[in-house]
């Protein structure tokens, strides 16, 4: 995105960080938002914003770790700023999948590909998931994976989990 947060890439006259809170809203009790650039900004939304607890970037591991850290209550639903159409259910049938097979993380699945940083994962897997990361592990999906994990098919609403890294890929 040419060194811009992508937070604060527009879509539709909104800003992504925007989309991601009007599609969680509704399905959450809390939210917290992840950032480690302008803070400032993102406080202005209204919602607690935290840093990775890492001083170094460790990448999506690390924010994850965060995001447990502070999350009070004992299940957390992951998603990225850059998705602005995540489904209305997401976190229902991410829920359901989890409850149903007792597992600790529960990835979603577009069909086409498992979206690893869209995944509803118990706060107590932090101590774990901290020492992991403390310890070099940088791999998000290779982590989750070894969890006891289950994957929710969302292939019914493949266009829902549209991933925009690059300025060229918004829609005109």
């Amino acid at each position: 995105m040419g060194g811009v947060d992508k937070g604060f890439v527009e879509l539709e006259g909104k800003p992504f960080i925007r989309h991601a809170i009007e599609h969680l809203k509704p399905q959450v009790d809390n939210i917290i938002i992840s950032a480690n650039r302008e803070v400032e900004r993102y406080e202005k939304f209204g919602y607690s914003v935290i840093r990775d607890t890492q001083d170094d970037y460790s990448g999506p591991l690390s924010g994850i770790a965060s995001a447990l850290f502070h999350a009070r209550t004992p299940l957390a639903m992951i998603v990225p700023c850059d998705m602005p159409y995540l489904p209305s259910n997401l976190v229902k049938r991410m829920y359901r999948k989890l409850e149903q097979e007792n597992a600790e993380v529960c990835l979603a699945d577009d069909g086409e590909h498992i979206h690893p940083v869209v995944c509803l994962i118990k706060t107590e897997l932090l101590e774990q998931l901290v020492s992991d990361v403390e310890a070099g592990q940088r791999k998000t999906k290779s982590w989750l994976t070894e969890r006891n994990h289950v994957i929710e098919d969302f292939s019914d609403c493949v266009e829902a989990f549209v991933n925009i890294n690059m300025r060229e890929e918004l829609p005109k």
